[in-house]
């Protein structure tokens, strides 16, 4: 029996790896933003060919609420990139969110 809870355990996470993008993930994110203080503003590809990723923006200094929208995207396994609007002194954060993190 050990061999079929470890092939489930095993399609569960090949399930995890391969599924697309849902409806319910996409909305759980934008909720995470929402309640940091974040806001949809559009999308981006990362690279030619790319899915689009959707953009956040976040107000400056970052908001408590900021970082744990940020742990809460690396412990789903997604990657991120944060650009700092306006020079010298940031107005505001851009946040990037890919679906994936081993799409890097």
């Amino acid at each position: 029996m050990s061999k079929v809870s470890e092939v489930a355990v095993a399609d569960e996470i090949v399930e995890s790896i391969l599924a697309p993008r849902t409806r319910e993930g996409l909305v759980a994110l934008v909720n995470s933003a929402r309640a940091s203080e974040g806001r949809v503003v559009g999308l981006v590809a990362w690279d030619d060919g790319d899915d689009l990723c959707p953009r956040y923006k976040f107000p400056f200094p970052p908001r408590p609420k900021f970082q744990d929208f940020l742990n809460g995207l690396m412990l789903e396994g997604r990657a991120y990139r944060v650009f700092p609007i306006g020079i010298p002194v940031p107005e505001e954060l851009i946040v990037d969110v890919r679906t994936r993190a081993h799409q890097i």
